[in-house]
Parts: C-alpha cells; structure tokens; sequence
C-alpha cells in the first residue's frame, strides 16, 4: 500500500542454532495487531540466508 509502507526485521533465533528470523509487516492487517507480523524462522547457512533476505526486501513493494 501506498499509505502503510512495509517494514523488515531480521533478528537471531531465542535458540542455540544459527537461526535467524525474518519479521515483515503486512500492509492489510493494519488494524489487527496480532496478524500484523508474518515471521519465518530460517536455519539455512549464511550465504543461502542472506540471498533470501536480500530477495524479499527487494521485492517492489519496498523499493518505493
């Protein structure tokens, strides 16, 4: 949407693996605060983690 712009956060798992999750904010469930997160747990190496995260943040939804 063009009022509600999308948010990206990458933050390490509660876990002892290297796990990273990934948290993007939807722009339809606005006024649902529990749906508002869609979070995905990763546990790929680092190289495979960092091309996923790079093709989801540019994605055109967020190079606006």
């Amino acid at each position: 949407g063009l009022a509600n712009s999308k948010t990206v956060a990458v933050q390490p798992s509660a876990g002892e693996d290297k796990a990273v999750v990934l948290s993007m904010t939807k722009t339809k469930k606005q006024n649902t605060p529990a749906k508002l997160q869609h979070k995905t747990l990763m546990r790929k190496e680092f190289r495979k983690m960092a091309k996923s995260v790079k093709n989801q943040v540019l994605t055109p939804e967020f190079c606006t």
